[in-house]
């Protein structure tokens, strides 16, 4: 038979372990990643819900896109990738002043970016800066909460440069990879950009409700 001081003992240490995530008899596992609804994908926004802003994809076609590389739509999600490499282009520019957000899922070994490529306005003399893309990591599939994020990518102006803000969050709650990434391009009169989404082979990338509208001065 035990000795109680000894048992009182035992069950310290457990516990510890148990706090320190280093035993596997502590019950169930508090890992979110383990809930299947984490990975469900957000609800479409309804055109009530729009509030002013305009879908870039309508859920239904790729309408306004051009993609080369394996795609599908399903439910109201173009994914986007598989064995080979995928490019999509948004056609319509975004303009200085204005606001794009998407929801995304992204898996694979592979990486997904989204990359901005800017234009000028106003025809300037050549300068290498004017022609620099700016590329974001999408690549979350080694994250440890497998769900969508919600990526909000804004258009403001800083003295003579375009400023774009670019902010991730997690949806669904909880803990997520949080943004703040911010790139200024030295475009004198300003610039608009195109977004471009590239996913390397193996790779996969879920899109939905990709939205344009307004927002008030720069971020």
């Amino acid at each position: 038979m035990r000795k109680p001081w000894v048992w009182s003992a035992v069950t310290a240490v457990v516990g510890v372990m148990c706090l320190l995530g280093l035993s596997s008899g502590c019950g169930p596992s508090a890992d979110p990643a383990a809930a299947p609804e984490l990975s469900l994908p957000p609800t479409l926004v309804t055109p009530q819900e729009l509030g002013g802003r305009r879908p870039l994809f309508d859920a239904e076609t790729t309408t306004g896109w051009e993609i080369e590389g394996p795609h599908r739509l399903q439910d109201g999600t173009l994914e986007l990738g598989g064995a080979e490499a995928t490019r999509a282009v948004v056609q319509r520019s975004i303009e200085e002043g204005e606001q794009v957000e998407f929801d995304f899922f992204q898996e694979g070994p592979a990486g997904a970016e989204l990359r901005l490529k800017p234009t000028l306005i106003r025809p300037q003399p050549p300068d290498p800066e004017f022609c620099k893309e700016f590329p974001f990591d999408l690549n979350l599939s080694g994250f440890l909460y497998k769900r969508w994020h919600t990526v909000l990518a804004r258009l403001g102006h800083k003295g003579s440069n375009t400023e774009v803000t670019i902010d991730i969050r997690a949806e669904h709650g909880g803990p997520g990879r949080g943004g703040g990434t911010v790139h200024s391009m030295p475009a004198r009169g300003g610039c608009r950009f195109q977004l471009v989404f590239q996913v390397a082979p193996g790779a996969k990338l879920y899109l939905r409700n990709v939205l344009v509208g307004g927002h008030a001065g720069s971020p």
